[in-house]
């Protein structure tokens, strides 16, 4: 089951106030790290990070990773 399949429930377009991103399986927590940083820095909040194989909305959710799963620097 991918994002894309659950679109019509999730609505994801209409957060305006947060954003999302797709990663790759094999993002290092350090990039991760940076993601959620560099959105704090332009104020827009990064409610999630979707992991899939390789990154893409179109494939199967294998994780998904807030900003308390990781050590912020």
């Amino acid at each position: 089951l991918s994002l894309d399949d659950m679109a019509d429930y999730l609505q994801l377009e209409k957060h305006f106030s947060e954003s999302y991103r797709f990663v790759s399986i094999d993002t290092s927590e350090e990039v991760l790290n940076d993601i959620f940083i560099e959105s704090f820095k332009k104020n827009k909040k990064l409610a999630m990070i979707f992991v899939t194989k390789n990154g893409s909305s179109t494939e199967p959710l294998l994780g998904i990773i807030v900003n308390k799963d990781l050590r912020l620097n």
